[in-house]
């Protein structure tokens, strides 16, 4: 299993103690930070230039609201090398902030997101289902106070047959 992930460095580690887990950021500072702290494999990379930097055959690869700080052209260079990380029968599960058509707090939220590059639900399904087979395509929202505040989609997918 690998996971990549704007959140706070290492912050998904502690969901896959019981398994084989690297974990993979740009930032060489986050990486110390999450040797130290998690005590797991920690590999830093930048996985828009050099996808090759990661080696083996993964059957879990989670990209936690990551792709929305990357453009269209290396997202699809990173889905692209995901694939080839794929073990037969793995998945790339990813959760991603998505730019709502209509106005609103959540569309104003995501836009101020720090991350350049939110994409409508539409834009979100035709990357993914460019490069992968879906396997779940679902959006859902986060609630504060009883008001919708933010909308994300979680995608599964594998390679395709």
């Amino acid at each position: 299993m690998f996971s990549t992930s704007a959140a706070a460095p290492g912050s998904n580690t502690r969901h896959f103690s019981h398994i084989g887990y690297l974990g993979i950021d740009i930032n060489e500072r986050y990486i110390r930070v999450a040797r130290r702290r998690y005590r797991r494999e920690f590999l830093v990379a930048d996985v828009t230039r050099s996808p090759s930097q990661i080696r083996g055959s993964y059957d879990f690869i989670l990209l936690n609201s990551f792709l929305h700080h990357i453009d269209t052209a290396a997202v699809l260079q990173i889905l692209d090398g995901l694939r080839d990380l794929l073990a037969p029968d793995g998945h790339v599960h990813s959760i991603e902030l998505v730019l709502p058509e209509k106005r609103g707090l959540p569309r104003w939220l995501a836009r101020c997101d720090r991350g350049n590059f939110p994409r409508s639900l539409c834009f979100w399904r035709e990357l993914f289902e460019s490069r992968l087979e879906t396997v779940i395509f679902e959006p859902f929202s986060i609630y504060w106070i009883g008001k919708n505040i933010m909308e994300l989609v979680y995608f599964k997918g594998r390679v395709k047959s």
